[in-house]
C-alpha cells in the first residue's frame, strides 16, 4: 500500500482487457464491481505486478487523490480542533481539491458534534 497511486481516467489508455487477463478474478460485467467490498484489496503475483507497472508507465497521475492522514484528521474533528485541521490542510494543500478543502474547513468541524 505504501506505493499506491491513483490515475486519471479521462483521456487515458483503457486497461480493462489487461486487468481482466490477470490471475485475479475480475469477472463482473462492469469491471469496477469486481473490486468492491471484500474483493477491493487483493494480493497479486509478481508477474501481474510487472504487467500493471508496464501498462501504467505512461498514465497520468490523479493529483487530487492524495490522502490525508485519517487518524490525525478524525481525532482533530472529534476534538473540534479547528487549528490542527487547518494546519493539516495547509501541509497537504497541493493534493486536495478546492471543493474538498472548503468542506473540511467549514462543514467537517461542525459535523456530528458531541453533545
Amino acid at each position: 500500500m505504501k506505493n499506491s497511486r491513483y490515475f486519471k481516467v479521462d483521456n487515458q489508455l483503457r486497461l480493462e482487457q489487461i486487468i481482466r487477463s490477470l490471475s485475479i478474478r475480475a469477472n463482473a460485467e462492469i469491471l469496477g464491481r469486481a473490486f468492491q467490498g471484500h474483493a477491493a484489496v487483493r494480493q497479486i503475483t509478481q508477474n501481474n505486478h510487472q504487467i500493471l507497472s508496464i501498462a501504467a508507465k505512461n498514465l497520468e497521475l490523479e493529483t487530487r487523490a492524495r490522502l490525508l492522514p485519517e487518524e490525525k484528521l478524525e481525532a482533530s474533528l472529534l476534538l473540534g480542533d479547528e487549528q490542527t485541521i487547518e494546519e493539516l490542510l495547509q501541509e497537504e494543500k497541493s493534493g486536495i481539491a478546492e471543493k474538498r478543502r472548503q468542506y473540511l474547513y467549514r462543514q467537517a468541524p461542525t459535523r456530528n458534534k458531541i453533545v
